[in-house]
């Protein structure tokens, strides 16, 4: 009965030309949720990839021709509420000294982890810097020569130095001196670092190009990043990355990895358009790393899959993603199929096939006429009612006091507890390692 009701469901999927499946079976009724900066955009015109919005690449990463979706409705919450904190980032409402103090609530093991870095990029070392640097000062070093004359770094010229600090323009902090009397540091507002950072280009150019146009750089690059002080950014992205790697194995902290994160285009969005939308994915096939589908339920001992299986998920996933940019999708991912398990599978087709990539829980759909009954579960003011419940779960002796909730929780989940969802989840059959235990 079993060998039978395996044979009928095979026949129920299209196989690829030589009657094999194009991947591990999907099952159709598991929920998947994607966050999102443009709730009511997708509510009212379906989801569109990076490239047909022309390119905008808000949140950075992923591809530009597929949709991303996550199996764990935490990973979704914790991206959604990542994305709140930068945009309050980017419009100067959190500051690092914000971030500073709610990470030694409830993540003290990411902050005493992240403390270099945070200061590597800000400057900031003790309390009183971190204020002024969330009052938009910056901090330079300069070096005193025998004569008295100042010489930074190759960022400033000795002239513009010397001249602001003769100006009483630098902020002096106590114990700021090099012991040795070689170099002193201070304080200085970003717009006029930056004014004196392209002062230096500007010589620099006039020295080595003579009477051609002088591009002014760094004014251009403050007028457009510096009220959204990217330096915080990466403070941000420092305490999550230090969050999600412990030495104990216990993690505090979710990082969504925001790496190319346009923040010039987070801070002009609406609130209400971040959230959580819930779909269904109508594909029939799946491409997943050997770990991944063994915790899904599918046996991949059976032949040459366990040894072959990593080989073929890159390949699988390569073919699907190259397809989508040219105009002949199968003849396309046949070429790119580099796979060593031809007995076994068949090329994809991204008409019917997704692909779950391991290292970063994500599922990706490039064909979206699979995605399905789309709607919107959780929207932000959901998410921070969440998010702050998990926190007073998970840090019940330190509840967050400041403006709750700007870090991604952490919470230790069961990979693809979906399936407990699923109704009538496929039933191993014997020899073929593409169905489920």
């Amino acid at each position: 009965m079993t060998r039978r009701s395996s044979k009928r469901r095979i026949q129920a999927n299209p196989l690829g030309e030589s009657g094999l499946p194009r991947g591990f079976l999907w099952p159709k009724e598991a929920p998947v949720y994607h966050a999102t900066t443009a709730l009511r955009a997708i509510v009212r015109d379906g989801f569109k990839t990076r490239r047909e919005l022309g390119g905008a690449n808000m949140l950075g990463g992923g591809t530009d021709t597929a949709i991303s979706f996550t199996l764990d409705l935490r990973t979704a919450e914790s991206i959604a509420i990542g994305l709140r904190t930068i945009r309050r980032i980017t419009l100067g409402e959190i500051g690092l000294g914000d971030l500073i103090i709610q990470a030694a609530e409830v993540a003290p093991q990411a902050l005493a982890k992240a403390r270099k870095d945070i200061q590597l990029n800000t400057g900031a070392s003790t309390p009183e810097e971190v204020v002024l640097f969330d009052r938009g000062m910056r901090k330079i070093r300069w070096y005193a020569s025998p004569t008295g004359d100042h010489m930074a770094l190759g960022e400033l010229s000795t002239e513009w130095l010397t001249k602001v600090v003769s100006d009483g323009l630098v902020t002096s902090v106590a114990g700021e001196r090099d012991p040795r009397g070689r170099s002193q540091t201070g304080w200085i507002e970003a717009a006029l670092l930056a004014e004196g950072k392209n002062e230096h280009d500007r010589e620099n150019h006039e020295r080595h190009f003579p009477g051609t146009p002088f591009d002014d750089r760094e004014l251009r690059n403050w007028e457009k990043y510096g009220r959204f002080n990217p330096l915080t950014f990466s403070a941000y992205k420092a305490l999550l990355n230090a969050g999600n790697w412990s030495d104990d194995g216990k993690e505090e902290l979710y990082n969504p990895l925001f790496f190319m994160t346009d923040l010039a285009a987070i801070s002009k969005i609406n609130e209400d358009d971040i959230g959580i939308v819930e779909a269904k994915i109508d594909a029939d096939w799946m491409c997943v790393g050997k770990r991944s589908a063994e915790e899904m339920g599918y046996d991949t001992t059976t032949g040459n899959v366990a040894y072959y299986l990593t080989q073929w998920s890159d390949g699988c996933q390569q073919a699907l993603d190259s397809p989508s940019r040219h105009d002949s999708p199968v003849k396309t991912a046949r070429k790119e199929y580099h796979s060593t398990l031809p007995s076994v599978f068949d090329p994809p087709d991204p008409a019917d096939t997704i692909a779950y990539l391991d290292s970063m829980a994500e599922l990706r759909v490039w064909n979206l006429k699979l995605i399905k009954d789309v709607s919107v579960l959780e929207n932000l003011r959901n998410v921070v009612n969440s998010v702050g419940d998990a926190w007073d779960k998970l840090v019940p002796d330190s509840p967050v006091t400041s403006d709750p909730y700007w870090m991604p929780y952490h919470e230790d989940s069961v990979p693809w507890e979906f399936q407990a969802k699923v109704k009538n989840p496929p039933r191993r059959a014997r020899g073929r390692p593409w169905h489920p235990k």
